[in-house]
């Protein structure tokens, strides 16, 4: 409701995107062993973090209904595109080099502080969406976002 969408309108958006996430997995793969984890990550992490950005400002920018659904259909496109060359090329840095025996501890211990991070970034989002609305968390998560993406194209070394 905080676009103009209804519910129905806004599922479609959301299946739209996280089936463009989920074309991008793959290419994104070939692409992180071609070109290296670090070529692929970083302009994902930065489109998820402006895209996230400036979600909060779709509603005030849009001159009219159509222009609101088509913003926050591409900024939620760069959303699911960036999310989608993150996904297959973040798990492989914690595998890299690894001794095939380290590879499968590895992988459990990011699936779990995945989840971990999942489950407290959500109770925070609620208590701050409660208080606040959308605006502050969602500029909150994208700037942590471009702040991850920078602190990693200075400090990963492929």
């Amino acid at each position: 409701q905080v676009f103009g969408l209804g519910a129905l309108a806004f599922s479609v958006v959301l299946a739209a995107t996280n089936l463009l996430c989920f074309l991008c997995a793959k290419p994104a793969a070939e692409w992180s062993d071609r070109w290296g984890r670090k070529a692929v990550l970083v302009p994902g992490m930065v489109l998820v973090g402006i895209a996230t950005v400036l979600l909060p400002g779709v509603p005030k920018v849009a001159t009219s209904q159509s222009s609101e659904i088509l913003l926050l259909t591409l900024l939620l496109g760069a959303l699911a595109v960036g999310q989608g060359l993150v996904g297959p090329a973040l798990p492989t840095i914690f595998t890299d080099g690894l001794a095939p025996s380290l590879q499968v501890k590895s992988l459990s211990l990011l699936r779990i502080s995945t989840e971990v991070g999942a489950v407290t970034l959500s109770l925070a989002m609620c208590y701050l969406v409660g208080s606040s609305g959308f605006g502050l968390p969602l500029v909150a998560a994208g700037v942590a976002a471009l702040f991850a993406a920078a602190r990693f194209s200075i400090k990963y070394q492929a």
